[in-house]
Order: C-alpha cells, then structure tokens, then sequence
C-alpha cells in the first residue's frame, strides 16, 4: 500500500529535510510536493540535488508538484515581465518534478470566475485568462 502526504504538513518554507524525515518516520512512502508552492522560490542545482539525496535517504518517492502561481511572479499576471518569469517558475517547478521522478502530476491554479464573480471584476479576469493563454502557448 502506498501513502502519500503533502509536504507543507509542518510548514511550507525553509529546510525541507526535517520534514522529510518526520514524514517517513510516520510511515509515508509517497508525496505531493507543496514546499515553496504559494512563493517566488526558484529551485537551483543545488537544492534539487539535496532533495534527490533525501528522498532516496528516507525512501520517498515524488508524486505530485504543487506548482506556484508566485507572488510577483505569476504566469497569469497582466504586466508582460511578472507573467514571464511566471512561466520561469512553473518551467522550474516542471523540471524539479521530471529531475525527481515525479510520477504524477505537476498541479496548477488558475484564475476563474463564476456566474456570482461581480461584473466590475470579470474584465480583470478575462485579461489574467488571456495572459495564460499565451504562457500555456510558451
């Protein structure tokens, strides 16, 4: 039987490790990825590096990646340079998955709106939409 946990259960920033270990000392094998998920966290060689060796340390296997929609770097964002390096963030949020043998999904929120969403907000809406349309296409 496999049991999988999300990563933020005792946090979602700073050292990931202690989390990791604490999560196989419960007796999880798998996980969703959710460190970093609501930042502008850009994962480096270093840090995915450090990640592989504790995932086969504690015997974890990555599932899922929460992917950040980012704080200023957002790649649904109306200004063109935020959602740029939102589409960086969600292309590092990708290849951190594929470099640690995720299996599953990379997870993604996007903006969206509903018969109740107020008329005056749907144009900002709309906008955001089209802008994820066009880092979809990137």
């Amino acid at each position: 039987m496999q049991l999988a946990i999300n990563t933020d259960v005792l946090g979602d920033a700073g050292n990931p490790e202690p989390v990791l270990a604490a999560i196989a000392a419960a007796g999880f094998t798998h996980l969703h990825w959710c460190h970093h998920w609501c930042t502008d966290f850009i994962y480096g060689r270093a840090e995915i590096t450090a990640l592989a060796g504790w995932l086969r340390q504690y015997g974890l296997q990555l599932l899922d990646v929460h992917g950040s929609a980012g704080v200023e770097k957002c790649w649904y964002a109306e200004i063109e340079y935020q959602r740029r390096a939102g589409v960086e963030l969600v292309v590092n949020r990708l290849r951190m998955w594929a470099e640690l043998g995720g299996t599953g999904v990379v997870m993604m929120h996007i903006p969206n709106f509903t018969p109740q969403t107020p008329a005056a907000v749907r144009p900002a809406i709309r906008r955001r939409i089209d802008a994820l349309r066009r880092s979809l296409d990137e």
